[in-house]
């Protein structure tokens, strides 16, 4: 009788491992699978994470072109004052003092665009100014201009 209970116990303890063999199989199974959705999800979120990478750096590269444009325009902006500057200056230089206005003209009104042209006003600005035809005060301002070179 020993014999056939030592078989009984080793066919319990089979069945028993075996039992332990399914379940843990079972288990791996489910884990397994969670690890899978969570691999799934985990790419899911780096293509996510990559395309809103590439549209970021497309987005700063428009925006870097932008801005150097803008660079580049105001370049020619400032390019062009420094142009419009040195030909002010050039005109403001030849225009006289107030001391130096009467000998021109007796004419007040001549005085006054004298007196803003050497203030750095352009032709326009001392038409808009006084009011007055623009061809009159380049007339007024050429005039001085020729009277300074006698």
């Amino acid at each position: 009788m020993k014999i056939p209970l030592i078989m009984m116990v080793q066919i319990t303890l089979s069945c028993l491992l075996i039992g332990i063999l399914i379940y843990l199989i079972l288990r791996h199974s489910r884990v397994q699978g969670k690890i899978d959705r969570f691999l799934e999800n985990f790419e899911k979120i780096t293509q996510e994470q990559d395309r809103i990478s590439k549209q970021f750096e497309a987005n700063l590269e428009e925006r870097k072109q932008v801005l150097q444009n803008l660079v580049q325009s105001l370049d020619e902006r400032i390019k062009k004052a420094e142009e419009l500057l040195d030909r002010m200056d050039s005109v403001i230089g030849k225009i006289p003092d107030e001391d130096e206005l009467e000998p021109f003209s007796k004419n007040p009104e001549h005085a006054k665009i004298l007196k803003l042209a050497q203030k750095g006003l352009t032709p326009q600005a001392i038409s808009q100014h006084l009011q007055k035809p623009l061809g009159e005060i380049e007339l007024v301002l050429n005039i001085y201009k020729l009277h300074l070179k006698k």
